[in-house]
């Protein structure tokens, strides 16, 4: 479940709201469940087809007409660390990544090494370290201007 819990939480960083990352969450772990015998990396499994599902989601979204989303039982209640993250200067550098280099980030900020976020999503090695290294490229000159300011 951990697993699923920190990908809903990295989700706002991805551009999903928190009630469809919770559904995606959610989805993903009964499948997991109903497979758990199948699956030899739970993990990794479980990151792989959340993914899926949000660019799926990311694909069939439209412009949602409510102002502010329904609160739900199943959500947690905003927090400190909602506030942090809203406003922490990584978050929205994150965020302003191309979303390939925004998956693969978020892979590699949890844990990942390369070559198993390749395999696990069917890229070449290669594309995944370039795409990584563009990314923190860009992160760290995103960065090192919002610290000048």
């Amino acid at each position: 479940m951990s697993s699923s819990t920190s990908w809903s939480d990295s989700c706002s960083c991805k551009g999903l709201d928190q009630a469809d990352a919770a559904e995606i969450a959610q989805e993903t772990m009964f499948q997991l469940w109903r497979r758990w015998g199948d699956v030899e990396s739970p993990r990794a499994w479980t990151r792989k087809v959340a993914s899926r599902a949000w660019a799926r989601r990311i694909a069939d979204t439209e412009e949602d007409l409510i102002a502010e989303p329904e609160h739900s039982v199943l959500l947690p209640a905003e927090s400190d660390i909602d506030h942090w993250v809203e406003h922490n200067d990584y978050y929205e550098a994150l965020a302003k990544l191309p979303p390939r280099q925004r998956q693969l980030m978020v892979w590699c900020n949890e844990g990942y090494e390369p070559a198993e976020i390749a395999e696990q999503l069917r890229m070449n090695p290669a594309t995944v370290r370039s795409n990584l290294r563009k990314a923190r490229r860009t992160l760290m000159d995103t960065l090192g201007r919002e610290t000048q300011r």
